[in-house]
């Protein structure tokens, strides 16, 4: 049977991912630490995020229950970037070989607030990718992944994912669509009619709504 598509996780699939990696930085003692990361900063209560939960609510309930270890809570939403430890070995390998045997892939993600890049067109990716390159767009990993690419980098990394076809974001609605659509008028000027924009211009349509809601307060 010929393969039609790829549909890839991403924690621990693409890339490893641990809370450990995180907050052995903050809990120096080690029964400490594990202890937090059994009771309290778990997987379970991470979860929860996964499946459309705001960690203001589920980082409010955890606080309740544990307040001495606020700070440390809080830290994750800010932090979260570093459990994220780099590519699983051989994954990046893979995937270029699907890409050029001209394999559709997907990648699953419902964590709120992570940008779809399928169909943005080159010139937009290259130069965000250049941002974060430079450090003047701040994310550690995306500034870390990025620091020593380079110009053909950037042009093979935009190319992939300019010929993926978007999908609309797996992720929970904010606010009220109808009232949305009326305020946003002004946008259509750059991000086009329904937010379909033409090139360089990046498209709104179908993008995760609390990336653009945390774009638009920045």
């Amino acid at each position: 049977m010929a393969v039609s598509a790829v549909v890839f996780d991403v924690g621990n699939v693409l890339y490893r991912w641990s809370p450990k990696a995180l907050y052995e930085r903050l809990i120096p003692e080690d029964r400490a630490l594990d202890a937090f990361l059994e009771n309290v900063v778990t997987t379970d209560w991470h979860f929860q995020h996964d499946a459309g939960r705001d960690f203001a609510e589920t980082s409010a309930e955890l606080i309740a229950r544990f307040p001495e270890h606020r700070d440390l809570i809080l830290a994750w939403k800010p932090r979260f970037n570093e459990t994220i430890t780099g590519a699983i070995e051989g994954m990046v390998e893979l995937v270029a070989d699907l890409d050029s045997a001209g394999v559709p892939i997907f990648g699953i993600t419902s964590k709120p607030g992570i940008p779809n890049l399928a169909g943005l067109s080159p010139e937009y990716l290259v130069g965000e990718m250049k941002e974060y390159a430079g450090g003047r767009r701040k994310h550690a990993v995306m500034n870390a992944l990025l620091a020593a690419a380079n110009e053909a980098d950037f042009n093979d990394i935009a190319r992939y994912y300019a010929r993926q076809v978007p999908a609309r974001a797996n992720t929970p609605a904010l606010g009220d669509a109808a009232t949305g659509k009326a305020i946003s008028v002004p946008c259509a000027g750059c991000h086009g009619q329904q937010g379909i924009a033409p090139a360089p211009i990046p498209s709104l349509a179908g993008q995760d709504a609390r990336y653009i809601s945390d774009a638009l307060h920045a």
